[in-house]
C-alpha cells in the first residue's frame, strides 16, 4: 500500500495519550488547534468571496477588513495553547552554550515557568479590556460586533496557553 507524504508526517506525530489527565490537556488544547483551523479556512473563504465580489460583480463584502482582523486575531489565540503545550515555538539556541547538557531541562522548564507567567498576565490584562470595552459598548464599525466579544475569547485562549506553559513547567517532557 502506498503512503502519501502527509500520511507518513502523521504517523511519525505524538499520538494523543488516551487515558491520563495529560491526554485530556491534550485534547482539550487540540480542539484549539481545530477552532484555529476552522478560523483560518474562515478568512480563505472571506478573502475569496470578497475578491471574486469585488472584480466580477462590483461588490465587496461589507466589513472584509474588520472580518479579517478579527478573524487574524482569534486565530493567534485560539492556536497559542496547543503550539504551548507540543513545544511548537520557534526557538533559538543563544544560552544552550553557557548550560550543559544536564542542566538543559532545569533551564527549559524554567523559562516555560516564565512564559506561563507573561501569558497569565496578558490573559488578565486583556480580561480586564474586555470588561472595560463591554461597560463602554465599544463595537466595530463595519459589523457592528463588540470588542469585548473578541477580547473575551482572546483573553481565555492566553489563559489556556498560560495553563499549558505551566503543565510544561511541571510535566517531564515527551518526545
Amino acid at each position: 500500500m502506498r503512503l502519501w507524504r502527509w500520511q507518513h508526517c502523521a504517523r511519525r506525530s505524538r499520538p494523543i495519550a488516551k487515558r491520563s489527565l495529560e491526554g485530556a490537556f491534550d485534547r482539550l488544547f487540540l480542539a484549539g488547534g481545530w477552532i484555529a483551523a476552522a478560523l483560518v479556512f474562515a478568512m480563505m473563504a472571506l478573502t475569496v468571496a470578497d475578491v471574486a465580489g469585488r472584480y466580477l460583480f462590483a461588490s465587496p463584502v461589507p466589513g472584509a477588513f474588520e472580518l479579517t482582523q478579527v478573524l487574524l486575531a482569534l486565530t493567534i489565540f485560539a492556536g497559542l495553547p496547543l503550539v504551548s503545550w507540543r513545544h511548537g515555538h520557534v526557538t533559538i539556541t543563544l544560552t544552550d552554550r553557557w548550560f550543559p547538557p544536564f542542566l538543559a531541562g532545569l533551564r527549559d522548564r524554567l523559562l516555560a515557568a516564565v512564559c506561563a507567567v507573561v501569558a497569565a498576565v496578558m490573559a488578565w490584562r486583556l480580561w480586564v479590556l474586555a470588561g472595560r470595552q463591554a461597560e463602554y459598548g465599544d463595537r466595530f464599525e463595519f459589523i457592528g460586533l463588540t470588542h469585548a466579544a473578541i477580547s473575551t475569547p482572546m483573553s481565555v485562549m492566553a489563559g489556556l496557553c498560560a495553563l499549558a506553559l505551566a503543565l510544561r513547567a511541571v510535566l517531564p517532557r515527551k518526545p
